[in-house]
């Protein structure tokens, strides 16, 4: 029964530590999101951005 129960322990502590990765990965995804997003927005607003994208549509 004892060993039973330090199988699980050991299982679950896996499972946590896997699922902290798992965290770790997507707080890190979530920061980078955050921080790139307001880039991209603040060039798409910018003014030559918008004559970049004119020009390419009379080419095509």
């Amino acid at each position: 029964m004892e060993l039973k129960c330090k199988r699980i322990a050991g299982k679950l502590s896996t499972l946590s530590r896997l699922l902290d990765e798992k965290l770790d990965i997507w707080k890190r995804l979530t920061v980078i999101s955050f921080t790139i997003w307001p880039v991209c927005i603040s060039v798409a607003n910018q003014p030559w951005f918008n004559q970049v994208k004119g020009n390419e549509r009379i080419i095509n």
